[in-house]
């Protein structure tokens, strides 16, 4: 996943030899929305936009700590349109606040997205 090998001191994080299969919440990620009016969006634009609401699966490769003390996770994860067939999955590497991220369940992980 990175470059080189990385050393973070104890206190900063922890990086994964093995990502770890998660849910991305993307309504507790987006919480504060984006700016502008989605009143004024069109039909087709809410049809094909990109879908930012529900969760998604990620990989989580690392935990890093903020300057305010923190936990984010680094975290590989896609979204997609409304309908697929206008775009492709847009994949995202992200730090994502701990309380949008949960573990998947072995039963859950099924076909693991490929970054």
């Amino acid at each position: 996943m990175f470059d080189r090998t990385v050393q973070l001191a104890p206190s900063l994080g922890q990086v994964y030899d093995r990502s770890r299969p998660v849910w991305v919440d993307l309504n507790e990620l987006y919480r504060h929305g984006f700016l502008g009016d989605a009143s004024s969006a069109t039909l087709l634009i809410r049809q094909q936009g990109l879908v930012v609401t529900g969760r998604t699966p990620g990989t989580l490769h690392a935990w890093l700590r903020t300057e305010e003390g923190y936990c984010a996770g680094l975290m590989f994860f896609q979204i997609t349109a409304r309908t697929e067939s206008t775009a492709p999955p847009l994949t995202l590497k992200h730090l994502v606040p701990k309380g949008a991220l949960r573990p998947r369940a072995q039963e859950e992980r099924g076909r693991e997205p490929q970054y």
